[in-house]
């Protein structure tokens, strides 16, 4: 049995196809990740916006905004950090 020490740290984005579904490949690489030997330890949002009168302003980072009609109802302003460690 050998003692495996370190961490695997992906980072994720969700995003729109082209008629407007949302996808998120989170789940997918959890899945992959769990099958290759490692262990899901935390899920860590990280937002690329910044508060001011009390709304969220996109920072430059931040993906830009859909500009493709009424089918995109959501801009993504996040992407999320998974945390795994060898099984």
């Amino acid at each position: 049995m050998s003692d495996s020490t370190g961490m695997l740290l992906v980072a994720c984005r969700q995003h729109h196809e082209a008629g407007g579904e949302l996808i998120d490949p989170c789940g997918q690489v959890v899945a992959a990740a769990r099958g290759a030997g490692f262990a899901y330890r935390q899920h860590i949002l990280v937002v690329h916006a910044f508060a001011h009168d009390g709304r969220l302003h996109p920072t430059p980072d931040a993906p830009p905004p859909h500009t493709q009609g009424a089918t995109w109802r959501h801009r993504t302003i996040h992407t999320d950090l998974l945390v795994f460690t060898p099984a």
